[in-house]
């Protein structure tokens, strides 16, 4: 076997086998480890949670990891659903995401739905289901950013953990600089300001 270290972005490195330090110091990810912990939709923040938290901030901090991920899935699977019905997500390259708030059951009863109608009937059944506004024609992205910012919402105001309330103003800030995105782009385009608000994710109130 050849070893080879190389000081380069992950995207240019071919290699059956990849060896990354995970921490810069005590607490901090490397910038290798972040990008795999992206990529693996919070893999390695899970297991570092499981390992450093007491067990009622872990859970709570679990919440929030598992609920991005599942989200990041869920968003997956209802256009594949959408665009793509006769193919199973596990005969495609579709990414089933190892962290989740789902149990076998429910993740496997999602991947088997055979249209949107039947994996959001699932899906109102799960602990998402009361988060997730199936009522309106918006795109799947705006629904689930929608749930996640209001839970976000909810840890900001109720949460006493200091980590949560920071990964929760972290969701919040990165919703608004979609926003600052969204509407930078439309007015660059001379989409009417309605136009530009259909892209939008904004608070309940």
């Amino acid at each position: 076997m050849d070893i080879s270290v190389k000081n380069q972005e992950l995207t240019g490195i071919l290699s059956n086998v990849l060896v990354i330090g995970i921490f810069e110091d005590d607490k901090t990810l490397s910038s290798g480890a972040k990008r795999v912990d992206e990529a693996l939709l919070g893999l390695i923040s899970e297991q570092i949670i499981k390992k450093d938290y007491p067990e009622k901030e872990q859970e709570a901090l679990l919440d929030i990891i598992r609920m991005r991920s599942d989200m990041t899935t869920i968003e997956g699977l209802y256009r594949l659903k959408k665009y793509f019905p006769q193919v199973h997500p596990k005969e495609s390259a579709f990414l089933i995401s190892h962290v989740t708030a789902l149990s076998e059951k429910e993740l496997d009863a999602l991947l088997a739905a055979e249209n949107t109608e039947e994996l959001t009937a699932l899906l109102q059944k799960t602990r998402y289901g009361k988060l997730l506004d199936f009522s309106s024609e918006e795109i799947i992205e705006k629904k689930t950013r929608r749930a996640l910012l209001r839970q976000d919402e909810k840890n900001l105001r109720f949460s006493t953990y200091p980590q949560v309330t920071l990964l929760s103003y972290i969701g919040i800030l990165n919703v608004e600089n979609t926003n600052l995105t969204h509407i930078s782009e439309g007015i660059g385009y001379k989409e009417t300001p309605e136009e530009i608000l259909k892209y939008l994710i904004v608070q309940d109130n």
